[in-house]
């Protein structure tokens, strides 16, 4: 195998690789902002801002997120588990909604499947697979991003217009660097498989016409007497 031929080979698996490693990036983020905070025990007062950030690993993992919180200009980080409940009474922890966790194990899923496919002889087979696995993968996360959290943002918003929160109050979702870094990576994979593979330098020049037969049986020789390429004519048959 030409090595250009094998490193063009191994770029696809290493790509649904690093799109798996970069689920280590801040995903999706969670907000809300407006006069007081969703809590009364946290360290802020009036208007503030709430965010809750996942890595793509957090959301397969049913992780807790990164919280910080923002007035005046100033930032806190705060764990999860440190943030007081409202009551002292036990609640069940709520985790990352099946709906945003599913398709982000699918993905993760398609992802390493990919990776394995990518590997097959098969040229024409692997680039098909190839492609269909990061748009697939693509797919997913889009739909973790703009369907899924937009719809647990949707409940969210319900739940607070039933429990009469105060107006003012804006929760959202929106996507974060570890999302589009993804899909960059794996629009590059689909960039990769349709560009023509490279080829060989004799394949690229194309066949070579061969030469045609001297009118004795003997094959021409360019720019020998006789050859049709010696000159603009060709040479008429030798005298006897």
């Amino acid at each position: 195998m030409r090595r250009n031929a094998l490193i063009g080979r191994l770029l696809t698996p290493a790509g649904f690789a690093t799109a798996l490693l970069l689920f280590l990036l801040p995903f999706l983020t969670f907000s809300c902002s407006g006069p007081g905070t969703p809590s009364e025990e946290l360290p802020v007062s009036g208007d503030a801002s709430i965010s809750a950030t996942f890595t793509g690993l957090d959301l397969i993992m049913d992780d807790d997120p990164t919280i910080q919180v923002e007035q005046g200009g100033v930032v806190i980080t705060i764990d999860a588990s440190d943030i007081p409940a409202e009551t002292d009474e036990p609640v069940e922890e709520e985790g990352v909604p099946t709906k945003i966790r599913a398709p982000m194990i699918g993905a993760a899923g398609v992802l390493l499947l990919g990776a394995l496919l990518a590997l097959i002889p098969a040229h024409a087979v692997r680039r098909v697979l190839a492609i269909v696995a990061a748009v697939a993968a693509a797919g997913g996360l889009s739909y973790v991003i703009y369907f899924a959290a937009a719809d647990y943002i949707d409940d969210a918003k319900a739940d607070l217009a039933t429990e009469g929160t105060p107006p003012g109050i804006d929760i959202g979702s929106g996507p974060a660097v570890g999302f589009w870094a993804i899909v960059g990576v794996l629009a590059l994979v689909v960039i990769l498989q349709v560009i023509p593979a490279e080829r060989s330098e004799s394949a690229a020049a194309g066949p070579t016409a061969p030469l045609p037969p001297a009118q004795y049986g003997g094959a021409y020789q360019p720019g020998a007497t006789g050859s049709p390429y010696a000159g603009g004519q060709q040479a008429g048959p030798p005298s006897y």
